[in-house]
């Protein structure tokens, strides 16, 4: 699908929530009035809803979990995209909110300040990743490479694993050796070998912050070399970790600050992204 064909439904997500109060009340009188007409409005009713919900999972995915939302399950995209139809550009970028708003709540007004540079984000991705050398850097002393540094350490991890899948070679590079970002935006590389659309060496942003706008969600169980963000403070990641398996992950201990292998954490706030391509 192009973006072209998901204007209509954005344009309708991003109509002001007093705009709707009034269509709301024009559909109650045209049901007085006749119900031909609401069925007009309804294909354009069922339009709105997906697009919200696709915006929905979009925030959900790039600043974490919305505190209205509650236990309530996240609501998904009803469509995906081959790779070859991918947005090219997020067809949210220009979602905005009008500053005196007060029916817009913060969260979403910090997912306003992030989307505009965030990747399109696809339902959650269930093919395996580059997990073969992923894990055998996460394995041993290597590790120690990283230090304490997680954001450094996933930015290493991920571009040696990604070298690995074009070379067909695992072989761990200088932690200092591992390139600045660069590209349209951070998470260029990681979205084109995700997508399918490329192949190449992943460069992940500086930051976890900005780590946690790039890749694919993860429904399920995680593989080697996924990234693990949770620990949400103000819409924002304060920990990453670097899956190891389906339930375990390379992290640093609180207690002692060194990097350690243990659980995945399975809170309400844990968002599993894949920034690596298939399996090297």
């Amino acid at each position: 699908m192009s973006n072209r064909n998901m204007i209509a439904p954005l344009l309708l997500a991003m109509m002001p929530v007093r705009v709707w109060l009034v269509v709301g009340v024009v559909v109650a009188v045209l049901t007085l009035l006749g119900g031909c007409t609401v069925l007009v409005l309804a294909p354009v009713s069922t339009q709105a809803t997906s697009a919200a919900n696709n915006l929905h999972y979009q925030c959900d995915g790039l600043i974490g979990p919305d505190p209205d939302l509650g236990t309530r399950a996240v609501p998904t995209p009803s469509e995906t995209f081959a790779p070859e139809d991918l947005p090219t550009e997020n067809p949210f970028a220009k979602f905005t909110v009008e500053p005196g708003d007060s029916s817009v709540s913060d969260w979403m007004r910090a997912c306003a300040a992030v989307i505009t540079s965030a990747p399109y984000l696809q339902a959650a991705s269930t093919a395996p990743s580059a997990a073969y050398c992923a894990a055998l850097v996460l394995s041993g002393a290597t590790v120690a490479e990283g230090g304490s540094d997680m954001a450094r350490l996933t930015r290493w991890v991920v571009y040696t694993a990604s070298v690995a899948a074009v070379t067909g070679r695992c072989d761990p590079v200088a932690v200092d050796a591992v390139p600045q970002p660069t590209g349209r935006d951070a998470c260029d590389s990681s979205t084109a070998v995700v997508s399918g659309r490329g192949k190449g060496a992943v460069v992940l942003p500086m930051t976890i912050s900005e780590q946690a706008i790039c890749g694919a969600r993860v429904s399920g169980a995680a593989t080697a070399g996924d990234l693990v963000f949770w620990d949400y403070r103000k819409f924002v990641p304060a920990r990453v970790g670097i899956a190891s398996g389906p339930d375990r992950m390379v992290a640093p201990d609180p207690s002692t600050g060194k990097v350690v292998e243990q659980p995945i954490p399975t809170g309400s706030d844990v968002r599993i992204k894949r920034v690596l391509g298939g399996a090297a």
